[in-house]
């Protein structure tokens, strides 16, 4: 976007926002932080701010960050939920495919080893298709099949509170959710920050933080594998 392309979209924000003008000096910035981006997208995100009831008009940074939402098109909660509801169906439908399991290499006879000699077995190449199989993240919404992938979640929170109607378990869910949305969001700004920006380096940081705390939730990761501890034994 050019700092001429930038004019009208600044004359739409001084329209929304009539109380807080913007100076002569501070288009050049605006044009030059937001360089890379297509103006159409530039003007769909301040149409997206001013819908929202923002009280200022957005910065520089807001502008990007709200281009990263649009782009993205994350479900909200409810469509998330929705689409767990059928995927927590499909469960009994999977794992009886999963008994059922042939080897697409026919390497195997389906209990996912292959015998090297008398004493010795090894995992057969065909256990991570039968894995995802399993899994059926593949018949989730992208996002959505991410954040179960991950172990934001596991398969027995997804159950416990659809089939129980733990609302607190789905309220805490829900909340690793957002927080889930909000780091994809926020990874698509980082990577369209210059390298070594400070901007760029500040928000590796809070990223980084993110991930340790993440990584204190490790054992939900390890629920999942329970889904197929019982194939090969």
């Amino acid at each position: 976007m050019t700092c001429d392309e930038f004019i009208p979209i600044a004359a739409e924000m001084q329209a929304h926002w009539w109380a807080f003008p913007i100076p002569a000096s501070a288009l050049d910035q605006y044009a030059a932080d937001l360089a890379d981006l297509p103006a159409e997208n530039v003007a769909a995100a301040v149409a997206a701010h001013a819908a929202a009831g923002a009280e200022r008009p957005p910065t520089a940074g807001q502008i990007r960050r709200r281009v990263a939402e649009l782009e993205l098109d994350a479900p909200s909660w409810d469509d998330a939920r929705t689409a767990l509801v059928a995927w927590r169906r499909g469960a009994d439908r999977r794992r009886a495919a999963a008994d059922a399991w042939e080897c697409p290499r026919g390497e195997c006879d389906g209990d996912l080893l292959v015998q090297v000699d008398e004493r010795t077995a090894r995992p057969c190449k065909c256990t991570a298709a039968y894995v995802r199989a399993l899994r059926g993240l593949d018949e989730l919404p992208a996002l959505v099949g991410e954040f179960i992938g991950d172990g934001h979640a596991t398969f027995s929170e997804i159950c416990k509170f659809l089939d129980e109607e733990n609302t607190t378990l789905e309220a805490q869910v829900r909340g690793r959710w957002r927080e889930f949305i909000d780091r994809v969001i926020s990874s698509r700004v980082l990577a369209a920050l210059p390298e070594g920006s400070a901007l760029r380096r500040l928000e590796a940081a809070r990223q980084e933080d993110d991930s340790r705390r993440e990584r204190h939730s490790e054992p939900r990761r390890l629920d999942m594998l329970s889904l197929v501890s019982g194939k090969a034994a």
